[in-house]
């Protein structure tokens, strides 16, 4: 999938929609930030939720010197700091972490435990554009 600088979810394969059933839907636009935070789908679907919406708040703050040229997401995030103590907890905190890959799973309630392996890129000639990788792994690798 790919997430403009608001973290918004502009494009998407089928198997991303697989994967986030529910969430990513044709004629939307959807954002991540709000999906994490707001959306009852995220706590159940990502694994280890509290671990994963703590470290994308780190990396929101890693993002944010780009703050000032994207209004949508200083939207999006005093939004979430009215609607999510645990987002308006972390978000005090200060934490920085800069987006990395590494595994992430999920619980899908169809599929059982998934497990992937992430790799982000960052889009020229708009840095804040993401274009995210989610590479299933096998039983052996997990």
């Amino acid at each position: 999938y790919i997430m403009n600088g608001a973290w918004q979810v502009v494009a998407w394969n089928p198997q991303a929609a697989v994967l986030f059933d529910g969430w990513l839907l044709d004629g939307q636009t959807p954002n991540m930030l709000e999906f994490i935070f707001l959306n009852p789908l995220a706590r159940q679907l990502v694994s280890d939720w509290p671990e994963r919406a703590q470290r994308i708040v780190a990396e929101l703050r890693a993002e944010s010197i780009h703050l000032e040229k994207t209004a949508p997401l200083r939207v999006t995030i005093e939004q979430l700091l009215q609607q999510s103590a645990e987002f308006a907890q972390w978000w005090q905190k200060h934490h920085v972490i800069h987006r990395e890959g590494g595994q992430r799973s999920f619980q899908h309630p169809q599929q059982g435990l998934l497990h992937y392996q992430q790799t982000t890129w960052q889009l020229a000639p708009d840095l804040t554009t993401k274009l995210v990788t989610l590479i299933p792994l096998s039983e052996a690798k997990a």
